[in-house]
């Protein structure tokens, strides 16, 4: 909650929500849980069954995802549907890539109430 506060007071019309933002979303959030806050997994993870994107491939996986998905986002929304369909693909792409070791979720969520 407290990381929502700090993050939603320091947004501006200049935020651009990148990468390197997300990095910094999940250091803010979680820094007092674990020791690799705002860092790319270096292990690969399941969970259920399913297998997330190989850690390797993370360096290549997130420009992709920032340039396909992040940086086309608008500055403002006109409709809520636009917004709710926009959400969905971050959230829905975010989890499935699961960036980080711990914490994917609580971030994504984050995330997307920062972008409302």
């Amino acid at each position: 909650m407290k990381a929502e506060i700090v993050l939603s007071g320091q947004l501006t019309n200049r935020t651009r929500f990148t990468s390197q933002y997300i990095q910094k979303i999940h250091k803010q959030a979680l820094r007092h849980l674990y020791g690799f806050v705002g860092k790319w997994r270096d292990v690969n993870l399941s969970k259920g069954g399913f297998v997330f994107a190989a850690a390797h491939f993370l360096p290549n996986t997130m420009p992709s995802f920032e340039a396909d998905i992040l940086k086309i986002l608008p500055n403002q929304y006109s409709d809520t549907g636009h917004l709710i369909h926009d959400l969905a693909v971050v959230h829905a792409e975010f989890l499935f890539i699961h960036l980080f070791r711990e914490g994917n979720g609580r971030t994504a969520r984050l995330l997307a109430n920062l972008m409302c």
